[in-house]
C-alpha cells in the first residue's frame, strides 16, 4: 500500500458477501510500560499512524481492487496492554 506495509489490512471478502461496504486498514503503535504520557503526548503518538494510515488509504491499487469499499483507517496506540488512544482515519478519493 503506497510502498508500506499496514500492521493489518482486513480485506473485504465481496465474492461471499457481496453488500460488505466497509474494508479496514489498522496500525498499531506500542510505547512502553515504563513510558509516562499525558493525553498531550498520546495525542502526538498518534499522529505518525496517522500519517501513515493516510498514505496507505490514498493507494490507488486499493480503490482500483474494491471501488465499491469505504476503507477506513484505524490508528490505536498501547502503552503495555492497555489502549491508551485509538482514532479512525477516512480515506479521500
Amino acid at each position: 500500500m503506497n510502498k508500506g506495509y499496514a500492521d493489518l489490512y482486513l480485506e473485504p471478502d465481496l465474492a461471499r458477501f457481496p453488500g460488505m461496504i466497509y474494508g479496514y486498514v489498522i496500525e498499531l503503535k506500542y510505547l512502553k510500560r515504563s513510558e509516562t504520557r499525558d493525553q498531550t503526548g498520546q495525542m502526538g503518538a498518534l499522529a505518525e499512524p496517522q500519517r501513515q494510515l493516510r498514505g496507505y488509504l490514498a493507494d490507488a491499487t486499493l480503490w482500483r481492487r474494491h471501488p465499491t469499499v469505504q476503507h477506513v483507517g484505524l490508528a490505536v496506540v498501547y502503552r503495555g496492554w492497555e489502549m491508551m488512544a485509538c482514532e479512525a482515519v477516512t480515506a479521500e478519493r
